[in-house]
């Protein structure tokens, strides 16, 4: 066999394991896993701010993302503010 008559098999072989390994459309299916607390138990649910590090707006950037997220997946739970942890702590007299 010389080169010539083995290149059309080969190619062949390349074209079929190209597509059979993920060249044709991938499809996502979207899962929703519902949350494993439910806080609609709760009259009520009290936030400290996330803290952080960062000498930026990142902690008060997570608290948001995490209220905003809660209260969509959470439904109609009331959520208090409580601040920083300083702040929870001097509110309720601790040091």
């Amino acid at each position: 066999m010389n080169a010539k008559s083995c290149l059309l098999p080969v190619t062949a072989l390349l074209l079929v394991a190209t597509v059979g390994c993920g060249g044709g459309a991938r499809r996502y299916q979207t899962v929703q896993i519902p949350p494993r607390v439910d806080l609609q138990q709760h009259e009520m649910i009290g936030l400290i701010e996330f803290d952080s590090e960062d000498e930026g707006e990142l902690a008060s950037l997570a608290s948001k993302r995490f209220v905003d997220l809660a209260r969509r997946d959470q439904g109609l739970v009331r959520m208090i503010d409580l601040g920083t942890v300083e702040d929870a702590k001097r509110a309720v007299g601790v040091q």
